[in-house]
């Protein structure tokens, strides 16, 4: 998974995992505490949304809307409730 993870959808190096990680951790634990909560959203947003554009787009062209619908529909959800945040 890690870094063989990142490689496979087209991120180069291996770096990314833990600093993904720690944004995750970090950020979704100051959104959990109410604390800093619009900038905590902002570096989540981009992940997600570099999630998004790396794994469900591509689902999207391969398999058509229902089945990258189904797939997508927690990253959505993470998305638009960083965005409301």
């Amino acid at each position: 998974m890690g870094v063989g993870r990142f490689v496979k959808i087209g991120i180069p190096g291996g770096g990314h995992g833990p600093v993904v990680g720690g944004v995750e951790i970090v950020c979704g634990g100051l959104l959990i505490l109410g604390l800093l909560t619009r900038l905590a959203a902002i570096p989540l947003i981009i992940n997600i949304s570099v999630a998004i554009l790396t794994t469900k787009l591509p689902m999207l062209l391969k398999a058509g809307f229902w089945p990258a619908a189904h797939e997508a529909r927690t990253d959505f959800c993470m998305l638009l409730g960083g965005i409301f945040s």
